[in-house]
């Protein structure tokens, strides 16, 4: 029975080691993204593995590999079924490259130094106002990922499983069926337009991203229904964009961007829409006075990973519409967190 008296301690017992937790997703990040590296998740879809045999695989010391695995256990990323004997769990599935819905590249990406640095600099960013990405590495996110080939291909592979996740909830939420055409504006190596050709074959699919992100993804698709049946284009969708199609698709894009470059994305979409056509815009989008934790840290990550990226309100999002001749229509929220909005050209 816990008195009147002991309770209060408890409570506040509690609330330290919550804090304490907080302070340490750090050092729990990096082991995971180490485990990610290292390939242990792949060990393990067999079946549980010694400690001696998850070393002698990954080439490790066998003392500190013990530590890490025992760290990843407390935290429930693997068990621990016998000593010194690993295993999957169902966080640790989310590692294993051969899941569908397998965040490997996605953890491996973020644990890149190079990417830790940046958030070493969060400090400055804060205090300026400026991009840690620039000021760590002097230059953009995107121009560093064409310098760095094993990191864009880690980034593009990391961005098409996150995109895995949270396709569904977008064809769940928002009717595409009514249309012919649908582009999706930055969409990566296509896994969007590969999932909605799957339920509506008849829609013809746009892709359009960097040069070497669709040379990635037409090789990916070759020799597929998809691949076959899609449009991939290589081009600047700051300067130009596929015209006349049903439907323009922004997900993840708006919200790396400041405002200015915004209007700009908008005003380059506004030149090629049909006056039928929609623009769909998917973000994680910002709640006054009630952030998503998933929204609040993205918007973070994108203030110091790209030059003015920051996540906005719908208001927000309402006012570059109309700058540049749409109007909001609706905001869909989804399973995922992500947010829909639809607008339509005036």
């Amino acid at each position: 029975m816990v008195t009147n008296e002991v309770a209060p301690i408890q409570q506040k017992n509690q609330a330290a080691l919550s804090f304490f937790s907080i302070l340490g997703g750090e050092w729990s990040a990096r082991m995971v993204q180490v485990a990610a590296e290292l390939n242990i998740a792949d060990l393990l879809t067999d079946g549980p593995k010694t400690l001696s045999e998850i070393a002698l695989s990954t080439q490790t010391h066998t003392p500190t590999l013990k530590r890490l695995l025992q760290a990843l256990v407390a935290i429930g990323i693997f068990a621990e079924p016998e000593p010194d004997t690993f295993a999957l769990t169902a966080l640790s599935q989310y590692l294993c490259t051969q899941n569908p819905e397998s965040l490997r590249s996605f953890t491996a990406f973020f644990g890149l130094d190079w990417t830790w640095a940046i958030w070493y600099q969060l400090g400055y960013a804060v205090k300026t106002g400026e991009s840690a990405m620039r000021h760590v590495h002097g230059m953009n996110m995107w121009q560093y990922l064409e310098t760095d080939p094993h990191a864009a291909s880690l980034f593009n592979k990391g961005m098409a499983e996150f995109s895995t996740m949270v396709n569904p909830s977008l064809l769940e939420a928002y009717d595409f069926s009514a249309f012919h055409s649908v582009a999706d504006i930055g969409g990566g190596t296509g896994n969007f337009l590969a999932l909605l050709h799957e339920h509506y074959p008849a829609i013809q699919t746009t892709l359009l991203d960097r040069p070497s992100v669709i040379e990635a993804a037409t090789a990916q698709y070759a020799g597929t229904p998809f691949g076959a049946h899609g449009t991939f284009i290589g081009g600047d969708f700051f300067t130009e964009i596929p015209e006349n199609q049903d439907a323009y698709l922004f997900k993840f894009i708006a919200n790396d961007w400041d405002d200015e470059r915004v209007r700009q994305i908008l005003t380059t979409c506004r030149k090629a829409i049909p006056a039928h056509g929609k623009i769909l815009f998917a973000e994680f989008m910002l709640i006054p006075q009630q952030p998503a934790v998933t929204a609040a840290l993205f918007d973070v990550a994108n203030f110091l990973c790209f030059d003015g990226g920051h996540g906005r309100t719908a208001e927000e999002f309402r006012a570059l519409f109309e700058e540049a001749g749409f109007t909001l229509q609706q905001v869909i929220p989804t399973t995922s967190g992500l947010s829909i909005l639809e607008g339509t050209p005036r």
